[in-house]
């Protein structure tokens, strides 16, 4: 036998409605907190990036493959000065001059492993190298200054060697 009894079933409403029937809930519920995640990872992103340290890399015809490795500490900038044939010089004073302006002054290398260096480029001594320059949107332009010669670099910042210091390398 059949029950004469209704039994109480909700009509459907359409899709993309709250119970209440409101559009302006479901906003605040779904898309306001995913509008403020991607507004925070990407002024985190760009945080990351206004900076100065980081890996900075490039080419010059005279000095072969450089690569500038920049760490901003509390006292001044520190880091080294790597060149494809081996040459590490490390930053002996580095310091901001501006808000994206730097001046480093390099260690001379041990003149046991540089000899062959010197000679492929043309160097008669290391005599206090120094990198003066400025940053712009991961873009470093400077001049580095051997003695009485000088040579005119730029350097590309590397993305993912900003995110692996900020994110995941530690002291």
């Amino acid at each position: 036998m059949r029950s004469s009894r209704r039994r109480n079933v909700p009509e459907p409403r359409p899709s993309g409605l709250n119970a209440d029937g409101s559009f302006k809930s479901l906003f605040l519920q779904k898309a306001l907190p995913l509008f403020l995640i991607i507004g925070v990872v990407g002024g985190l992103l760009f945080w990351m990036m206004d900076e100065v340290d980081g890996e900075y890399l490039g080419a010059s015809k005279d000095l072969g493959r450089l690569r500038l490795s920049l760490d901003k500490e509390s006292n001044g900038l520190s880091g080294t000065l790597a060149f494809s044939g081996g040459i590490r010089l490390p930053i002996a004073d580095g310091r901001m001059t501006g808000a994206h302006s730097f001046e480093l002054t390099f260690a001379n290398p041990d003149s046991k492993s540089d000899a062959g260096f010197q000679k492929a480029h043309h160097l008669s001594a290391w005599s206090n190298p120094t990198l003066i320059g400025q940053t712009d949107n991961g873009i470093l332009k400077a001049t580095f200054q051997n003695g009485e010669r000088e040579y005119k670099l730029t350097l590309k910042r590397s993305p993912a060697s900003v995110l692996f210091r900020r994110l995941w390398w530690q002291r």
